[in-house]
């Protein structure tokens, strides 16, 4: 009995102690206390903390995707076209394949009332694999009680439990969300863009990739679903390093007939697709590897794909009445932008998947 007794001591010892570490650290040290691992991805869980902390947030426009989204959007681009910069929202993460995308944005969809347009950009990293890597990203009821209704985040860091990963995580989280180079930055958009490093030598990052069909089924049926509830979905081929493509000819070649698969499959929901996978307007120069731009050249595409969506009338109209809740102007929401980092022209805003 006395070594039952010593163990459970022991074990509300250990509690007592995790349970104090992270309200200290959430009290003094936010910035080294990493999210609640609810996710399979940090990325997602860093998301997640966005929108608990940001409080109500009820976009027209939603962007989706893999890093290739969630890394290359400037925000203040589409704040026109979604009726105010707190109508848009970057709800992108890294590492998903177009399935986990397809996830995603049906949790996004279930929350988000007022979305009208659907912003997704992909790349040949999305299409690697949807068959063996599984889908499902998070426990939803979980994601919504943290995310969303405010639930106590102590019983989140207790339900996920990983004590070591927190540690490991929150020895370099706060270099971790700084701007232009933390891996997990967040704007105020939600997006992470990124910029290499003074000194540092860029590479192509990727070699050859493999298409999964499973894949571009994944993309169709999003389309549809999109369609189906009476939302436009815009679709982008982002900008690939002109090298990627002069390294890797047979690649080049496969995308451009995963390109028309996937425009002819989205075609019938009224997707409309831009395609700058070779866009002679990206040179080498703009890239941190072979499908990621750098900041400065972030604000370029994101402006070309705004006036794509304008001209082609991709337009997220703002509600005549906002939500119970939202602020009125997006300077009445909190602001995620450092200091240093300017709010116009050619780097109107600013971590790496």
């Amino acid at each position: 009995m006395k070594y039952l007794a010593a163990i459970a001591a022991g074990a509300i010892g250990l509690a007592g102690a995790y349970a104090g570490t992270v309200l200290l650290l959430e009290a003094q040290f936010p910035q080294h206390l990493p999210a609640p691992s609810i996710t399979r991805i940090k990325h997602l869980d860093e998301k997640l903390l966005y929108l608990r902390e940001r409080g109500p947030v009820e976009p027209a426009l939603l962007a989706v995707g893999s890093s290739i989204t969630w890394r290359q959007m400037d925000g203040d681009a589409f704040a026109e076209l979604a009726g105010g910069a707190d109508r848009v929202f970057n709800g992108a993460t890294a590492f998903l394949q177009a399935h986990q995308t397809r996830f995603l944005t049906e949790f996004y969809l279930d929350h988000f009332s007022g979305v009208e347009t659907v912003l997704v950009m992909v790349a040949l990293p999305d299409f690697s694999d949807c068959t063996g890597i599984d889908s499902v990203l998070m426990d939803t009821a979980d994601a919504v009680s943290y995310a969303f209704e405010g639930k106590d985040d102590l019983g989140f860091y207790f339900k996920y439990f990983t004590p070591l990963m927190y540690l490991k995580r929150g020895i370099s989280m706060a270099e971790q969300r700084q701007p232009l180079t933390g891996e997990v930055y967040l704007d105020e958009y939600g997006s992470s863009p990124i910029d290499l490093l003074p000194g540092t030598t860029p590479s192509l990052r990727y070699g050859e990739l493999p298409v999964d069909d499973a894949c571009i089924a994944e993309l169709a049926k999003l389309s549809a679903e999109i369609d189906g509830m009476g939302k436009e979905m815009a679709l982008v081929f982002a900008p690939v390093h002109p090298a990627y493509w002069e390294s890797f000819p047979a690649a080049r070649e496969a995308w451009r007939a995963v390109a028309e698969r996937i425009t002819e499959a989205v075609a019938p929901h009224g997707t409309r697709v831009l395609d700058l996978a070779e866009s002679p307007a990206f040179k080498a120069e703009d890239f941190f590897d072979a499908f990621h731009l750098r900041w400065p050249s972030v604000a370029r595409f994101s402006t070309m794909t705004a006036d794509w969506m304008r001209d082609r009338h991709h337009i997220a109209r703002a509600p005549a009445e906002r939500p119970t809740g939202m602020p009125a102007t997006a300077k009445d929401q909190p602001r995620r932008r450092p200091p240093g980092v300017p709010a116009s022209g050619a780097f109107r805003r600013t971590s790496v998947e």
